[in-house]
């Protein structure tokens, strides 16, 4: 099988069209523009239009990878087989990698920088990443530097609008070998998919692609999908902002629910809907009319680590009652580098009879349908509180502690874009564990992350029922009785704070999103 081709790189002057004069692009770059549409700006991309484009890049990738193995198959028995492959191997076959964004900034190239020397002596010296050529071939100076010296140097508008994002490319965590196929393969795989990236490889033997910055998301998404790691999730991942909802479009939403059924592609899981909720297997989730939710999922006795998927954030959902949006704030699971998928609701019945079933279009051809039934837990009233993530031991984790009638959900980790679970974009935890090593992985969920389920025996006392991990079932976590020795709790509602200090003497602060009753006294 032949090798694959890779793009040319981009620093050769006759392969870009960035000079200092401002020149337009040739007829030859316009041909070969990506087939996906190129806004303005980055801010031009909506939500909806930046997953659109996301989840267009991923069906071609897709599209081509089924194309390449039926045409590998397909045989009369006297045939010879064919070799078609995206990747120059099957999405299967072929190495999944990790990309990490470097550095910080996004870069600009320029493809002919006659008349910028002024300033590039000072921008080798200050810049953490700059690329400077001349070939035979193109005797003008190509220089891929970062956005903002370029600024400085006076490089022309229609330059600086093209922002490109360099990713390191490598193998696992601990192994520095990049064979320049895997590389290659790489760009291929993208290139197939309809993005056109650039190389460089530097001599230290650091490889880089180099991807235009309005396609950035879509090619995260689809490099996720097919199974490599892309970091830091800041730096790839597009800022999602949750559209406040109204209370009393919230209003059936709000309680405690439990997962009763749950479909995707085609294979249907059931729970047990018997029994005590707060100690069987089925994922509990308490929804707040202020929009803040958490979810304990978790297997029994905390293994296997990547069926763990606790999480807690906030919920929008429009004023028509029937799509929505759940934005994880912190979760056991990493991010797929996409923005949050829009939910299609459906509601039937009332009260402790009520139920939910929710839609969620992974991507082409794929769905996830979960269906919650409302638990009657004695009471409808939520009180929420976060926790105050500027206190004093916080290291950076964001929590939540939800209460509904006589159960409790609380979960605390770090949030999106920290550490290496929520700074991660990978298709899931296993491949995590996988890329990055399952130990570094278990490492920061022993020492950052807490879930766990729990009872409102009396107010004052509060029980563990469940947790992540599988211990401490059936322990007190609060027991306010003066002849008590199990922590204590003080409510501000002025302040709007709850203060907890747990049997250790360790005091939480915790602020009030929303006050239904009081569990705590």
């Amino acid at each position: 099988m032949p090798a694959p081709r890779a793009p040319p790189p981009a620093v050769a002057g006759e392969e870009s069209s960035e000079d200092s004069s401002g020149a337009s692009e040739s007829e030859e770059d316009k041909q070969t523009e990506p087939a996906l549409g190129r806004p303005n700006s980055v801010a031009s991309l909506s939500p909806a239009a930046a997953a659109s484009r996301a989840a267009k890049l991923a069906e071609q990738l897709t599209a081509r990878q089924q194309a390449a193995t039926t045409s590998s198959t397909a045989s009369n028995g006297a045939q010879v087989e064919q070799t078609v492959s995206t990747l120059g191997s099957s999405a299967q076959d072929m190495e999944h990698l990790i990309l990490e964004a470097e550095p910080e900034e996004d870069l600009v190239v320029i493809g002919n920088a006659a008349g910028c020397s002024s300033w590039i002596g000072q921008a080798i010296e200050q810049s953490e990443f700059i690329a400077v050529v001349r070939t035979p071939v193109a005797p003008g100076i190509s220089v891929i530097v970062k956005a903002s010296l370029a600024e400085q140097g006076g490089v022309p508008k229609e330059v600086l609008s093209r922002l490109w994002v360099a990713f390191r490319v490598r193998r696992k965590v601990g192994d520095p070998r990049l064979p320049l196929n895997l590389l290659s393969a790489l760009c291929d795989q993208l290139c197939q998919a309809g993005v056109e990236p650039r190389t460089l490889v530097p001599i230290d033997s650091r490889s880089y692609l180099l991807i235009c910055r309005e396609h950035v998301q879509a090619s995260v998404a689809a490099l996720v999908r097919a199974g490599h790691l892309v970091s830091p999730a800041t730096r790839v991942m597009p800022l999602t902002k949750v559209p406040p909802s109204k209370p009393e479009h919230m209003a059936r939403q709000v309680g405690a629910w439990r997962l009763s059924r749950r479909q995707r592609s085609g294979v249907a899981e059931d729970f047990n809907t018997a029994g005590d909720a707060l100690t069987g297997r089925a994922p509990l989730r308490i929804q707040a009319s202020c929009g803040l939710f958490a979810e304990f999922r978790a297997p029994a006795g905390g293994e296997p680590l990547c069926d763990q998927g606790s999480c807690f954030g906030s919920l929008g959902l429009q004023a028509n009652g029937v799509q929505a949006m759940r934005h994880q704030t912190v979760s056991f699971q990493p991010p797929d580098g996409a923005h949050p998928p829009l939910l299609r609701l459906a509601l039937e019945g009332e009260g402790a009879a009520s139920t939910v079933q929710e839609t969620t279009v992974l991507q082409p051809g794929e769905q996830l349908v979960e269906r919650w039934a409302q638990l009657n837990v004695g009471e409808s009233k939520v009180t929420a509180l976060e926790f105050d993530a500027k206190q004093e031991g916080a290291e950076g984790r964001r929590g939540a502690w939800l209460f509904c009638g006589n159960a409790f959900i609380r979960v605390v980790g770090l949030p999106r874009g920290q550490g290496i679970v929520g700074g991660s974009c990978c298709k899931s935890l296993a491949q995590l564990e996988n890329l990055h090593g399952s130990e570094p992985v278990r490492a920061e969920f022993r020492e950052a992350y807490e879930a766990l389920v729990g009872e409102v025996e009396k107010p004052g006392v509060l029980l563990i029922r469940r947790t992540a991990w599988g211990d401490k079932q059936g322990a007190t976590l609060l027991d306010a009785r003066s002849d008590a020795d199990q922590g204590e709790t003080k409510v501000d509602l002025q302040e709007k704070v709850v203060l907890h200090q747990d049997a250790g003497g360790k005091q939480w602060r915790w602020l009030i999103r929303e006050w239904g009753f009081d569990p705590f006294t």
